[in-house]
């Protein structure tokens, strides 16, 4: 099992643009709510790498950002988020990854660079074709962006690359078998994060494909809400236990699950097992205000199989 932080190793795609201090704000956007400002002097550079140019429906495609604070900038009192959005040759937008830096922006100072790795998962129903990576920060709740120079694609956003999606093979795609509430969305058009709530055990399948295999997954949990604040989720191919991930904080995990070709021979279909120990009932916390009541293991943001 391999878990990543950053992402070395890989060749990359880039595409340079620059942040620049915020002005007045006007109309808000969607995704996000996205107010627009005037373009002002560039105060920071940000570096788009992709590992690839090109991935199938329901891929992870590895993704390096690095921003560098220029002389121009000046400290912010407010934390703003990063959008990394995939437009189709329309620009409408397909979906999102909205997502924290690392390190608050509020706590940014000039000449600092900022490095970080991210998992950019394609939804297994995306379209297929060409899509347009615009990227930028905004502000919540009421979504001032800061402008950047580069670029520009309309509302403040601004282009980072490219990326051809093909149509997937069914061998590559899993299905949710048992154990599974039904799919969330961050936003209610369905274009943002999503994910699934396993209970104490989930299954999937997909079609044995008599060769080496990858399950990559990724998860987070709340092992804040359980006794010893630790969770534990066991991933068993066909019965035999294959690994043990352990979570200990709130964060996203990205894991990778090795299945040799001797492993998925159960046939003609490879079925996949999580047990997830222990698991909590949310509005059953200490001093929790939430009305769910159902037993939850662990939040899977996304799974694939990836053939080698």
């Amino acid at each position: 099992m391999r878990q990543s932080a950053g992402i070395p190793g890989f060749r990359r795609r880039r595409a340079r643009t620059a942040l620049a201090a915020s002005g007045a704000v006007s109309a808000l956007l969607l995704l996000g709510g996205v107010s627009c400002g005037a373009q002002g002097e560039p105060v920071a550079a940000i570096d788009l790498g992709l590992e690839r140019s090109a991935a199938p429906q329901g891929a992870f495609v590895a993704a390096e950002v690095s921003l560098t604070l220029l002389p121009a900038f000046a400290p912010l009192d407010r934390d703003y988020r990063v959008f990394v959005h995939f437009l189709d040759p329309d620009g409408q937008l397909l979906w999102a990854d909205d997502h924290d830096p690392p390190v608050p922006s509020s706590d940014w100072r000039r000449g600092q660079t900022l490095s970080y790795g991210r998992r950019l998962a394609i939804p297994e129903d995306a379209y297929v074709g060409e899509a347009t990576i615009a990227v930028g920060l905004y502000h919540p709740p009421l979504g001032e962006r800061l402008p950047l120079a580069g670029e520009h694609l309309g509302q403040l956003s601004y282009r980072g690359g490219r990326l051809t999606i093909e149509a997937a093979a069914a061998r590559n795609l899993l299905t949710y078998e048992y154990g599974w509430y039904d799919q969330e969305f961050e936003q209610g058009d369905g274009r943002g994060a999503r994910w699934r709530w396993t209970a104490e055990a989930a299954g999937l399948a997909f079609p044995n494909p008599y060769s080496d295999a990858v399950l990559q997954l990724l998860l987070d949990g709340r092992p804040d809400l359980v006794p010893g604040g630790r969770q534990e989720v066991e991933i068993l191919a066909n019965g035999e236990r294959l690994e043990r991930i352990l979570l200990e904080s709130r964060e996203r995990q990205f894991v990778e699950v090795k299945l040799p070709a001797a492993r998925p021979a159960g046939g003609r279909t490879t079925r996949i097992e999580l047990q997830v120990r222990p698991t909590f009932v949310p509005a059953a916390a200490a001093g929790s205000a939430s009305i769910d009541g159902r037993r939850l293991g662990v939040r899977v943001h996304h799974a694939f199989v990836n053939l080698r």
